[in-house]
């Protein structure tokens, strides 16, 4: 299986300032992930499907229009990490090179969320929590989440303690903190319709690399 992406269609929707799809796409990976850790630590020792009762089917997989829009709220919680704080729109204008809207923060699942985007395509999404993995459960869960979406979880060197590329998305572990970015820009779109999969994935590696070492310098 190829690597999964999140937005088909090169223009958003009109009247949207996001592509709310993409949003729901990655909290769901996210949120896919944290289950992944649970069904594996259970007390019995037994492999238990994500989520309890469902299988993992192409719907609860993170395709773009093909998955239920996760529980979300837009007020941050109290807690220490700000993804916002971690990249600036600052930071995320300087990596694309365009201007971005302003930014949206939102809660999901045990993530804090940072968003910035604009209607001509450009997306950059930063999540944070210091409650999903550790540095010692991080390489299990994404060998299980890869395993689960029959992808494969690619280490990224050089960033934090550990770093995969998994399902279009970057993935960092530093000590107990978990952090992903995602970028979307009408060139890697351009890329996919395109057909250059391996130009598109290097390119968004290239930008969320840039990303992650931002947000692990300003790391408390």
């Amino acid at each position: 299986m190829t690597t999964t992406h999140i937005a088909k269609n090169p223009n958003p929707s009109k009247g949207r300032r996001l592509p709310l799809r993409a949003v729901a796409t990655l909290s769901l990976l996210a949120v896919f992930g944290l289950l992944l850790l649970a069904a594996c630590g259970g007390d019995d020792g037994s492999t238990a499907t994500p989520g309890g009762t469902r299988t993992p089917t192409a719907a609860a997989s993170p395709v773009a229009g093909q998955t239920e829009t996760p529980a979300a709220t837009t007020q941050p919680s109290v807690g220490e990490l700000d993804p916002c704080e971690l990249v600036t729109q600052a930071d995320a204008e300087e990596v694309l090179g365009v201007s971005l809207g302003e930014q949206e923060r939102q809660t999901v699942g045990p993530f804090e969320t940072c968003i910035y985007g604009d209607i001509t395509g450009n997306y950059v999404q930063v999540q944070a929590s210091d409650e999903v993995y550790t540095e010692g459960s991080f390489d299990d869960a994404m060998q299980a989440a890869a395993d689960q979406l029959d992808i494969e979880a690619e280490p990224v060197s050089g960033l934090g303690d550990k770093a995969y590329w998994l399902a279009g998305v970057l993935w960092v572990q530093k000590g107990d903190v978990s952090l992903d970015f995602l970028v979307q820009t009408p060139e890697l779109t351009q890329l996919r319709l395109e057909g250059d999969t391996e130009g598109e994935k290097q390119e968004s590696l290239a930008l969320t690399t840039e990303l992650a070492g931002k947000a692990l310098e300003a790391l408390p």
